[in-house]
């Protein structure tokens, strides 16, 4: 595998259709948002500088984004699907006609509290109001333009800047997981910030 760095115009036309190796690498953005280790992964090249430079160049590629949207909207319908229990709604019905809907949300969750715990249930409840999902993170780097809105560093060959989602407002402190209170900052601004600080960095980036 060669570890030349070619332009995309050149050897891979974005057209109508993506090539085999385009779709790998929207598939493995997907699973990390890390446009090197997508590239690697999808076959351009071992050479990490090299493959940050197709990163860039393919994300630069509405076609390209299009696709990762796309992929994104799968990945979480099937994660939808896998945790959904499903019960014909007709069994439903007849359930709670014989007990009652408030008797079957008591049965519920004592079988909640019984086998989580208290604390169990808290966790899961923090976990959840904690999540974003991939559409959103990358809706959320996509505004900010893949860069940190506190400082601008951004993603580039030879470099190692990592990004992060980070909540203006932190959890610890009441924020949301809502897109409105989710902020793109790089590794070590996160860190500094840390969760004892409300700072919107967005402002900044739009001085």
């Amino acid at each position: 595998m060669s570890d030349e760095v070619k332009t995309d115009d050149a050897e891979e036309p974005i057209g109508p259709k993506l090539n085999d190796r385009q779709l790998a690498f929207c598939r493995e953005y997907t699973i990390d948002f890390r446009g090197t280790d997508a590239a690697v992964r999808a076959g351009y090249t071992d050479n990490r500088d090299a493959a940050g430079v197709h990163a860039c160049r393919l994300l630069s590629k509405p076609r390209i984004r299009k696709e990762i949207g796309k992929y994104i909207e799968m990945r979480n319908k099937a994660l939808s699907d896998s945790i959904t229990i499903k019960i014909r709604p007709e069994l439903k019905a007849a359930i709670v006609e014989m007990v009652g809907y408030d008797a079957v949300s008591r049965f519920v969750e004592q079988i909640l509290i019984d086998n989580l715990g208290d604390d169990g249930l808290i966790k899961y409840i923090e976990k959840k109001a904690r999540y974003v999902t991939s559409e959103s993170k990358y809706s959320v780097l996509a505004k900010a333009g893949f860069k940190c809105q506190a400082c601008g560093a951004k993603p580039l060959p030879g470099n190692d800047i990592t990004l992060h989602i980070d909540h203006i407002i932190p959890f610890s402190m009441g924020g949301s997981s809502d897109e409105s209170n989710l902020q793109v900052l790089c590794h070590e601004c996160n860190i500094s910030k840390g969760n004892k600080f409300a700072i919107d960095h967005r402002e900044s980036q739009d001085e």
